[in-house]
């Protein structure tokens, strides 16, 4: 699965540029790639990265949480994108392990060799295994472990603002699992938002007014 390259993806050049801009200027934010197009301190490596992100023209939409994991992709493969996929797998084997202590091996099984877990992780290049490993051990650590799943909860929705959608389960855990969710989203978006930058959400209104991939499904509903 680490051999080739991505396959009928490109999202995966945005994780990239993300990744070193983290690393270059402390944020990702705020400032659309198009505008270093004719930049000529641009390294050279980078140049093929920029030319395949999509929307070029808008500014990177990712929680802050899964900006850090694309600056750790970067760290380990540069512009390559062997850095990600190496990240994301090892978020999918311990995703795999939270289940294992939890079903029987052949239940656990019916995720861990499905093909289109591994075509997402490894050859489509996509985090979501990520936010799964992150909601899975939040779902498992409460009500046992309260502030730990509250940290957990905040984590998702500081990578996907649609774990957000999960939130209601911290109203089970009480009061300090909220706090400690709040806090632990607000923590990891505070230190972008300081450099002014914004963090992201201006493109996330964008995207959702405008968004649409499926066209055949989409047309009919608009």
């Amino acid at each position: 699965s680490l051999a080739g390259m991505p396959a009928f993806e490109d999202d995966y050049f945005r994780f990239i540029w993300d990744g070193w801009r983290t690393l270059q200027t402390g944020t990702p934010y705020g400032i659309a790639p198009d505008s270093f197009f004719s930049d000529g301190s641009l390294p050279e490596a980078l140049r093929p990265v920029l030319s395949g992100i999509n929307h070029p023209d808008l500014a990177t939409i990712y929680g802050p949480f899964l900006e850090l994991c694309f600056a750790a992709g970067y760290l380990l493969g540069g512009a390559n994108s062997l850095g990600l996929r190496l990240c994301f797998m090892v978020a999918n084997l311990m995703l795999i392990c939270l289940l294992l202590r939890k079903l029987r091996p052949e239940a656990a099984a019916l995720y861990a060799w499905n093909p289109m877990v591994i075509a997402e992780t490894a050859i489509h290049i996509h985090p979501d295994a990520l936010l799964g490993l992150l909601l899975v051990a939040g779902f498992l650590a409460g009500p046992r472990f309260r502030l730990a799943a509250g940290i957990l909860f905040g984590l998702a929705a500081a990578t996907k603002l649609a774990a957000l959608a999960v939130w209601p389960v911290l109203l089970r855990l009480g009061r300090p699992a909220l706090v400690a969710a709040v806090a632990t989203m607000f923590a990891l978006y505070l230190p972008f938002w300081w450099q002014g930058n914004g963090a992201g959400f201006e493109t996330t209104g964008t995207f959702a007014a405008a968004w649409n991939f499926n066209q055949f499904a989409i047309a009919p509903l608009t």
